[in-house]
């Protein structure tokens, strides 16, 4: 459909009018873009934010106004949005709490999908203060899922995360001692713990630590950390956090410090620092497995006999590594090295008499 606007000549001031609209056209659309601006600059309760602070942050972006149109445009807003203001000196501005979300374009179907999935599996991993932000968008992933006729939608109950291990159910972590700690870890502040070691019989312990990050493994979230004035870098599991108070004290952080190589040195537990030429005698019907996800970059599989094939790689000798073959039971059993297959045998060994 097309639109016409008509004009009528008048002493030949059609320019004039033509002026006159185009001048009112452009203030329209420049008070709707900072009123945009402006809603999006407000935070959600409890956070506030200032008329002034918004004027210096549209001013940042080129958006030039006085400070007494925002608060005009504020007061307006707050009519036709859920808006709320306290009554400090000057007035903070917040978006009601419970304030739904709404985005333009609006959320769809593939972006409720990723916040349902978000919500069903990440949600341990996430600082607190983000997932109490983030309710309002999963709470808008439901509705759109509730409302959507979607195909997409069948995703959700079609797809399941499993693990290979046991499934452990560890004690939940103190919603105060996650927040504590996931804000320190943010702003790089100490924090004054009280831990329970599983190690010791000793009663729990206090003392500040410097956040340096976190490890999720399985069912359990480690702290990655320093103790006191040492340099060596602690892992601490957090259910046994049992309180953690915030400083305001800056963190300290090693100079070698890398995440990756703590979590690998933490959780992949090497035995030697040498890797192993690992040579396996392997059920056939098993070792397919391994065509589909190999031990080493340079695995090589042979046939013995219509049984066994011969598996050999280079890998870490690491618990998790003997473990696995220690898992695998009569399926696999251990050529060389020597030291790995007399290992394999004296728990064997000792495995039956506990077991006579």
């Amino acid at each position: 459909m097309r639109h016409f606007v008509s004009f009528t000549i008048r002493n030949g001031h059609l320019a004039t009018l033509l002026d006159t609209f185009t001048y009112q056209n452009c203030t329209m659309n420049e008070s709707l873009l900072r009123q945009w601006e402006m809603l999006k600059r407000i935070p959600r309760a409890p956070r506030k934010v200032t008329a002034n602070e918004v004027f210096t942050s549209l001013e940042a972006v080129g958006m030039y106004t006085s400070l007494r149109t925002i608060q005009r445009d504020l007061h307006a807003l707050s009519k036709a949005f859920p808006l709320i203001c306290d009554d400090g000196k000057p007035i903070g501005w917040s978006w009601r709490k419970d304030a739904p979300t709404f985005d333009l374009p609006g959320m769809d179907p593939h972006a409720a999908l990723t916040f349902a999935l978000v919500e069903a599996h990440l949600l341990k991993a996430l600082p607190t203060g983000t997932t109490s932000h983030l309710q309002p968008w999963f709470e808008q992933a439901r509705n759109v899922v509730a409302t959507s006729s979607s195909s997409v939608f069948n995703w959700k109950n079609k797809i399941r995360f499993v693990s290979k291990s046991m499934i452990h159910h560890p004690q939940e972590i103190d919603q105060n001692v996650q927040s504590v700690v996931y804000d320190c870890l943010l702003k790089g502040h100490q924090i004054n713990i009280t831990y329970k070691a599983i190690s010791t019989d000793a009663p729990p312990k206090s003392y500040p630590v410097h956040p340096l990050g976190l490890v999720i493994n399985e069912d359990a979230i480690y702290l990655l950390c320093t103790i006191k004035e040492r340099t060596e870098v602690s892992t601490l599991m957090m259910q046994r956090i049992l309180t953690a108070t915030a400083t305001d004290n800056p963190i300290r952080i090693p100079i070698d410090f890398d995440i990756d190589k703590v979590a690998a040195a933490s959780f992949q537990i090497k035995l030697q620092s040498a890797p192993l030429k690992l040579i396996l005698k392997f059920n056939r019907q098993e070792a397919k497995r391994l065509e589909e996800a190999p031990i080493s970059t340079d695995q090589k599989i042979s046939p013995i006999d219509d049984q066994w094939v011969r598996v050999t790689g280079t890998v870490d000798d690491t618990v998790q590594m003997r473990r696995w073959i220690s898992s695998l039971g009569p399926l696999a059993v251990v050529e060389k090295p020597e030291s790995l297959r007399d290992k394999q045998v004296a728990d064997l060994n000792a495995l039956l008499t506990l077991y006579r």
